[in-house]
């Protein structure tokens, strides 16, 4: 329908038997008319803005879903990361305890020969010792000679004992 149709009064003619009837439409059919057309016009708008909405809604919906997947890719990659580092602070905690372990040994090892050393130190002053002791008493050679003999052999069994412990230490 046009809008020429709607401003102009229309006269139409119907025939029945011999009567020829003018008729004008009513102003109550144009009226309807009009709003059926604004309805039409209406809902045609409202289809195309709710049709141009859901468009972009789906492009903001896709770049959203994007995001999450890069997001969630990140994610498993951190735990993976953090997987590792946890194993590989195990790893040294573990090697960490070895060593410890290997020092408390030492620590014992070296105050024992720390204490073997003390006790050289002292046989080496009654060495000395007994040494001037010899060299004041020259005149009893016999009894002398017997007890440097002693001394001696004493000496050789603490340096082949300390040579011991050292080949031990190495």
């Amino acid at each position: 329908m046009s809008t020429e149709n709607e401003t102009k009064v229309k006269e139409t003619k119907v025939q029945s038997n011999t009567k020829t009837v003018e008729k004008k439409p009513s102003s109550l059919m144009t009226i309807v008319a009009i709003v059926a057309i604004g309805l039409f016009v209406l809902a045609s708008a409202a289809a195309i803005y709710f049709h141009l909405q859901n468009k972009e809604l789906k492009g903001t919906t896709t770049g959203e879903k994007e995001r999450y997947e890069k997001l969630m890719s990140e994610k498993l990659n951190l735990e993976k990361e953090v997987a590792m580092l946890s194993e590989d602070n195990k790893d040294m905690d573990r090697t960490l305890g070895d060593v410890f372990t290997g020092m408390a040994a030492k620590d014992v090892v070296i105050e024992r020969l720390e204490k073997e050393n003390v006790t050289l130190k002292q046989i080496k002053a009654q060495i000395d010792e007994l040494q001037k002791i010899a060299g004041e008493i020259n005149t009893s050679g016999d009894k002398l000679k017997n007890v440097q003999k002693k001394v001696n052999d004493i000496i050789e069994a603490k340096q082949n004992e300390n040579l011991k412990l050292k080949a031990k230490m190495k």
